[in-house]
């Protein structure tokens, strides 16, 4: 697996610079719905808005299947 580096627009960099959760950040810069991640990940759409809103930490299995999408 090789990573690329890729250009960040700097509203998402503030956003990440305020906090904001990166999952949520990234998966908003990319223009994807919360229900495409879930189903690419194999989770609920509920357990990816605790994921978004740190309310729940998923397994290092699901951080993989998320990096991938």
């Amino acid at each position: 697996m090789s990573i690329e580096a890729e250009d960040i627009p700097s509203y998402a960099v503030d956003k990440l610079l305020h906090g904001e959760n990166s999952l949520k950040v990234w998966r908003e810069y990319r223009g994807l719905t919360q229900e495409k991640v879930a189903k690419e990940a194999g989770i609920s759409v509920p357990f990816l808005s605790q994921i978004e809103t740190n309310k729940r930490q998923p397994s290092l299995k699901i951080y993989r299947k998320l990096v991938q999408i």
